[in-house]
């Protein structure tokens, strides 16, 4: 006889629990979710059970997903204080662990904080040796601190754990043992490239790590004492326990207790891994649509598709996966609220969630829900239908429409927003439509792109369903060397020594049944035959019986359908108290910078004052801008820098990165812990300045995802003070055989470049050092080459220069005979550094700075980020509208990314996009299936975005994105190329850049200093290797200057 199988799920709400035997689901059954999750999967078994046949087989095997880790951190309760060691030493000191956590929640688990020499440097060379003794005395103060979960974080831990492992041994030795309860956590085990995201995702797991020993250990209690009627025989196995994971397979409850951050996102996995088995499609679109929100997602190969981009957390920025999940608050619970005055009909976000049966028209309330709506239109039998058609709250047959036609537009976008792009044989995926929701769906309905709309059978309990046919996995994120013709060897250790884990975690596992089912090879940027390599491995358990086949249908099939109601739970004793919370889903993509400083409550308050309505062209306006956002000024007139103002500097510095520069998130945490800490940032007009003033420009060189690992320490920017000291006059004669004279005295600092991260970086070292920021930089965007500088690209000399690392250990260049070589010798100094390298320029002459370099630039940042700003709060304002007005720019196409290819070629990051329409969501039965003829639109980038041009149609998809022939060229390189998120208008980095985003291509004029022959030469078409000339761009008008925000103040 076989064995019986269950799966169960504890939503915030609801717990969904499904019985498998052999081939069949035979029960199944929906509960209120208790607050003790032992005690409510065994209520729920208990429930499922009932009224089958006795005596009936013994359970072998019980998966279950929760929410109940995900919602502690989202509501911040039964979190533990933890030690975080971090083995990294002067390479992250200038932003210590927690610093970007909001402050609630930083407050509630920061137990101590130690900085320990040691981590690598990115080819696995150490930074330093591990400093053990320090790691003694950390255990020692955490003894003392009465702190029992510690964290471990690395710099570089994804190309080598060694320092890792040692640490452990020390921290296990020391505080382990003798009774003493001891939860560690490290950094090798979660995430990937990016220190303190990862570092972040190892934090909440150590702060979460006593949370989930107690409701493991209670649940298993729970199901020891079981009795013979829930058991099913005298003599049965011991049930084996698995916990769901973010990706929709399972772990082992020992696993599970050490890494309870990977349950977050479970329930969403499980309702999309239940239903394309239920149907048989590996391949496939999944709506699940509940009593509060509707989640779309899609699945690849029987697994949902994982986000490209970071996420965060209640707050936390974290890079450990998570599934690509789009959400809307439209759910059968919705509230529906009709506008006396114009008749228009607004649905949710809010919603009568787990209160449906009391405040519904249909069971007798006064509340207007979409379960309401779809009853009146026939499209269920729920409650009492009379009451939404004749009582005295019914709406009118034009109402009912016009809601049913809202409902099918929304849910439209947000499919729209998941669907792949055609395939070159055009075909298209089936949409699974699941959950109690899917009665707002009328049969009728169509969407864009969809092959046909399923609904599975158990859709109701297909979250559970999932639970219960997940397989084993183990993945792995690692920054590995390949050179040619040692790839196969690389992919062939790692799958080994995954393989290897994976079976070791589960002894039932064949080697056999493991399959590889993800390898992604990602080149990293100036790092020569180093690349990302992403692999993923499952495995099927064995079941001790055959596969689960389930009817597609559910024909055939004998099962037991129940349903607790909730006045069964009425008065629930305190262990049981039910919980009624829809937190669960709360996972988003990465915050901007300026939505991080809206959500942290201890900030100064940033929201707009509107006191009159706000227009496109309003969002131009320094004027009114700082009217809104008042600046603080010093007494000697320069500009002193708050939150606000790095969180605005940051978008803009974003968005005139052209794709490229490196991601500012970074430099905005470190300024924002440099200003906690009491220190200044300055910024000062060009005019303030005496005439004999030397201003020193500042950047990084190198490659940014290593800032990302090896947080920049402060230490960088060291040189600039000791140009004070050096004779820069003698050095400077020297090296131009007395052509150049260097004199004057050095007051400033200076961006080599406004966009990306190095337009954030003088702020830093204007912190650091005193000296402030003139209000201007060297480029007015982000280009790849130091030649590439305005000044050396008119012949100023750029010696000397100097290039430092992290320690201050620095190299100053006195000979060189251009810009060109002088680019060669710094990049070879900056791999010696560890790949990355601070960046003194030579300093720069006031006449030179009024001649060559761009003004205003830090206010065009500021202005930039304000106004976006505005935008947010202002529902009428589009930001694909606003953009163009603040940057004299064009929308060029939106649409989505329907091909992407990317390499590494001398260190650079190269390739191309292609961008295609997006068909239009009409509701009804109309068809959305007509085909487009319009063209697509291709973008070239090499760090930065350098062409867009208007290419085939679609029927030339399956052709190379290269091989597309060029119908016309729309944009090119010196003018800045955005690719932005169409829905938020935010940039997107060209090396974030995925198949399917939703994106807009925005073009801007370049500075006037590049549309010279002299620098076409250096920074034209051609010398990117284009084959075309430079064509100004229509529509988008000549570069005008910004205003400074010092012209308003003076």
């Amino acid at each position: 006889m076989s064995l019986l199988r269950v799966g169960v799920d504890c939503g915030g709400t609801n717990t969904d629990c499904v019985v498998v035997q052999g081939e069949r689901i035979v029960a199944h059954c929906k509960s209120p979710t208790l607050r003790r999750v032992g005690a409510g999967v065994r209520r729920s078994l208990h429930t499922a059970l009932q009224g089958l046949p006795s005596p009936r087989p013994p359970i072998s095997h019980l998966m279950l997903g929760t929410t109940h880790f995900v919602n502690a951190m989202l509501q911040g309760v039964d979190l533990q204080r933890v030690a975080v060691l971090r083995l990294g030493g002067h390479a992250t000191q200038s932003l210590p662990p927690l610093a970007d956590w909001p402050p609630h929640l930083a407050h509630l688990v920061n137990g101590a904080v130690f900085s320990i020499r040691g981590g690598y440097e990115f080819d696995g060379r150490e930074l330093a040796p591990l400093d053990e003794d320090a790691i003694v005395q950390a255990c020692t103060e955490v003894r003392e601190l009465g702190i029992q979960s510690v964290v471990i974080s690395c710099v570089f831990s994804t190309v080598c754990s060694e320092q890792v492992e040692c640490a452990s041994k020390i921290v296990r030795r020391e505080l382990g043992g003798d009774g003493r309860t001891l939860y560690l956590s490290t950094c090798t085990e979660l995430g990937r490239l990016g220190l303190i995201e990862r570092e972040n995702a190892t934090i909440i797991n150590g702060c979460l790590r006593a949370l989930a020993d107690e409701t493991i250990s209670s649940l298993e209690k729970e199901l020891q004492e079981l009795d013979g009627q829930e058991r099913g025989q005298e003599e049965t196995p011991e049930i084996q326990l698995y916990l769901t994971q973010n990706d929709g397979t399972l772990m082992p409850m020992a696993v599970a207790r050490e890494l309870p951050v990977l349950t977050f996102a479970s329930g969403t996995t499980n309702s999309m891994r239940g239903a394309a088995f239920l149907t048989g499609y590996r391949d496939a679109i999944v709506m699940d649509i509940g009593g509060t929100s509707t989640d779309v997602g899609l699945i690849r190969k029987g697994f949902p598709v994982e986000r490209a981009l970071d996420a965060q957390v209640g707050g936390v920025r974290t890079n450990f996966r998570l599934p690509d999940v789009h959400s809307i608050g439209l759910g059968g619970g919705s509230r529906v609220r009709i506008n006396e005055e114009d008749g228009s009909i607004t649905i949710g976000p809010d919603s009568v969630g787990c209160h449906l049966r009391e405040d519904a028209i249909v069971f007798g309330g006064s509340t207007l829900t979409t379960t309401d709506i779809a009853v009146a239109a026939g499209l269920c039998e729920i409650g009492d239908p009379s009451l939404i058609l004749h009582g005295p709250l019914a709406p009118s047959k034009e109402v009912i429409k016009k809601c049913l036609d809202q409902i099918t537009l929304m849910l439209g976008e947000i499919v729209e927003k998941v669907v792949p792009p055609p395939s070159s044989t055009g075909e298209k995926l089936p949409l699974l439509l699941v959950g109690g929701g899917q009665v707002l769906v009328s049969k009728e309905v169509q969407f864009p792109g969809i092959a046909e709309i399923i609904r599975p059978k158990y859709s109701g309990v297909v979250n559970a369903f999932g639970a219960a046919i997940g397989q084993v996995s183990v993945e792995r994120e690692l920054a590995l060397l390949m050179l040619p013709g040692q790839r196969d060897n690389v992919v062939r250790e790692l799958q080994n020594k995954l393989t290897e884990e994976l079976l070791a975690s589960n002894p039932s596992l064949k080697k056999e049944a493991v399959e590889m089912v993800e390898l992604q090879e990602i080149p990293i940027p100036y790092m020569q035959d180093r690349y990302r390599l992403r692999m993923k491995l499952v495995g099927d358990i064995q079941w001790g019986d055959s596969e689960v086949v389930v009817d597609l249908l559910g024909e055939a099939t004998e099962e037991k359908e129940c349903e607790t109601s909730r006045a069964e739970t009425e008065n629930p004793s305190a262990e049981e108290e039910v919980v009624d919370t829809s937190l669960a889903s709360d996972y988003q993509l990465p915050a901007s910078d300026l939505e991080v400083l809206e959500a942290d409550p201890h900030s100064e308050d940033i929201a707009p004052s509107l006191d009159a309505p706000i227009g496109v062209e309003d969002c131009a306006s320094v004027e009114i801008l700082m009217k809104m956002f008042p600046l603080t000024f010093d007494e000697d007139g320069s500009w002193l820098i708050r939150k606000q103002d790095l969180a605005f500097i940051s978008f803009g510095c974003a968005l005139l990165g052209s794709g490229g520069g490196g991601a500012t998130h970074g430099s905005f945490v470190r300024g924002c812990h440099a200003l906690e800490q009491g220190k200044k940032i300055r910024v000062v007009p060009v005019r303030s300045l005496p005439e004999d003033s030397l201003v020193v420009p500042v950047a990084f060189l190198g490659a940014p995802s290593v800032l990302n690992e090896k947080i920049a320490s402060g230490k960088e920017f060291q040189c600039v003070e000791n140009l004070e000291r050096t004779d820069l006059r003698r050095i400077s004669e020297a090296a131009s055989g007395g052509k150049f004279s260097l004199q004057g005295t050095i007051r400033a600092v200076m961006s080599a470049e406004i966009g990306g991260m190095n337009g954030m970086e003088p702020l830093l070292v204007s912190a650091e050092t005193g000296f402030p920021v003139v209000d201007a930089d060297g480029m007015g965007r982000a280009f790849p080459q130091l030649d590439h500088f305005l000044p050396y690209v008119y012949g100023v000399p750029g010696l000397p220069c100097t290039i430092a690392n992290h320690q201050g250990d620095s190299v100053m260049v006195t000979k060189a005979a251009s810009s060109r070589i002088l680019e060669d010798i710094l990049r070879v100094n900056s791999i010696n550094f560890g790949c990355v390298g601070g960046l003194t320029m030579c300093p720069l002459s006031m006449e030179t700075i009024r001649a060559h370099c761009v003004q205003n630039s830090v206010s065009l940042a500021w202005r930039l980020g304000a106004a976006m700003h505005v935008v947010r709060h202002t529902p009428s304002l589009d930001p694909m509208r606003a953009l163009p007005a603040m940057v004299q720019g064009q929308i060029l196409y939106s649409g989505k990314i329907c091909s992407l290819e990317r390499r590494v070629e001398k260190g650079f990051s190269v390739g191309r996009i292609l961008v295609g329409p997006i068909q239009p969501v009409v509701s009804g039965q109309q068809s959305h299936d007509s085909p487009s003829e319009e063209p697509l639109m291709r973008v070239t980038f090499r760090n930065e975005n350098i062409l867009v041009e208007r290419v085939c149609c679609p029927e030339q998809m399956n052709t190379p994105v290269e091989e597309l022939t060029a119908l016309e060229q729309c944009a090119c390189v010196p003018n800045i190329i955005s690719v932005l998120e169409t829905e938020s208008g935010f940039p997107i980095a060209c090396e974030e850049l995925s198949f399917g985003q939703r994106v807009s291509l925005l073009v801007q004029p370049g500075p006037l200093q590049y549309h010279t022959e002299q620098a076409m030469k250096i920074i034209g078409p051609r010398a990117f290797g284009l084959h075309c000339e430079y064509q100004p761009t229509c529509s988008t008008g000549s570069y005008v200057q910004g205003p400074s925000v010092f012209d308003d103040t003076a």
